[in-house]
C-alpha cells in the first residue's frame, strides 16, 4: 500500500471516528479499572492479545502504569462479558472459542448485523451513506493488494460496521454486536489470505448498493452473508488446524 493510499485510509478512519465518537462516550470520570478494561479490550480486538493468551496481572499493571488492583477489577469486568476467562490458580486468559462456540457466536452475529443493516436501509441516513460509499471504495482497492496489512483491513471493516450501526440508530443493538464481535476474536486470522479479503470487500460493496437503494431485505441478506462466509472460512481453518495437530501426534 502506497503512502498516498495510507493517507487516504487514515483520513477516512479519522472522519468515521469524528462521526461515531459521541461526547457522552468520553467519560472524564471513568474509573481506572474501566479504563484498563477498555485498553485490554482493544488489544484483544486488534489481535495483539491472541485467543488463549495469558493475562498476568503484574505484567499488565506494569504495561499500563497502574497498580494490580485496577487490573484485577478490569479482568473481572471482562470476564463478566465472556471476553476473558479466569480460572482458580491458573489466572486469567483471553477467551479461546472452539468450533462449536464459533458456530454459535457467528449465528447470533449474523442475525444481529442483518437487523442493523435492515434498520440502516430504512433510515436512509445520507451522511453515513456517503461515508460508507467512501469506505467501500477504499476497502475494495486495498483488499486486492498483497502488501495490505491485516490491521489496516480490519480497521476498515470495523469502521464500516460502525457506520452501519450508526445508521441503524439502535444503541443497545450496537452494544450487543460489539460484545459478540469481541467473542469472535479468532476471525483475525482468516483475513491473512488475499482471496478472503477480496470476497469480504465484494460483499461490502453489495451491502452498500442495497443500503443506497433503500432495500431493507437485500441489505439484511447481504449483511448476514458477510458474517456467515467469515464463519464458514474460520470453521474450515480451525478444522484443518485440528487435523494437522492430530497428524503430528
Amino acid at each position: 500500500m502506497s503512502a498516498h493510499e495510507a493517507y487516504v485510509v487514515n483520513d477516512f478512519l479519522y472522519d468515521v471516528t469524528d462521526l461515531l465518537v459521541k461526547p457522552q462516550d468520553e467519560d472524564p470520570y471513568q474509573t481506572t479499572s474501566a479504563h484498563v478494561a477498555e485498553r485490554i479490550r482493544r488489544l484483544i480486538g486488534t489481535g495483539q492479545l491472541a485467543p488463549g493468551a495469558r493475562l498476568p496481572e503484574l505484567d499488565l499493571a506494569e504495561q499500563f502504569g497502574v497498580s494490580r488492583g485496577p487490573v484485577r477489577e478490569a479482568l473481572f469486568l471482562l470476564a463478566r462479558d465472556g471476553i476473558v476467562v479466569i480460572l482458580p490458580r491458573r489466572g486469567a486468559h483471553v477467551f479461546n472459542p472452539g468450533i462449536a462456540d464459533i458456530e454459535d457466536i457467528y449465528d447470533v452475529r449474523a442475525a444481529l448485523f442483518a437487523l442493523a443493516a435492515r434498520r440502516a436501509a430504512e433510515s436512509g441516513n445520507r451522511r453515513v451513506l456517503e461515508l460508507i460509499g467512501r469506505g467501500v471504495a477504499l476497502i475494495s482497492e486495498i483488499a486486492a493488494k498483497a502488501d495490505t496489512d491485516i490491521a489496516t483491513f480490519l480497521s476498515m471493516r470495523t469502521a464500516l460496521g460502525g457506520l452501519v450501526l450508526e445508521a441503524a440508530g439502535n444503541r443497545r443493538l450496537a452494544e450487543e454486536i460489539s460484545r459478540m464481535n469481541m467473542l469472535a476474536v479468532t476471525h483475525v486470522r482468516i483475513f491473512e489470505g488475499l482471496e478472503r479479503r477480496i470476497e469480504s470487500a465484494a460483499i461490502w460493496t453489495d451491502i452498500f448498493d442495497r443500503l443506497r437503494a433503500r432495500d431493507p431485505d437485500g441489505a439484511a441478506a447481504s449483511a448476514s452473508r458477510l458474517v456467515m462466509t467469515a464463519r464458514d472460512a474460520l470453521v474450515r481453518r480451525l478444522k484443518e488446524e485440528k487435523r494437522q495437530r492430530r497428524a503430528e501426534t
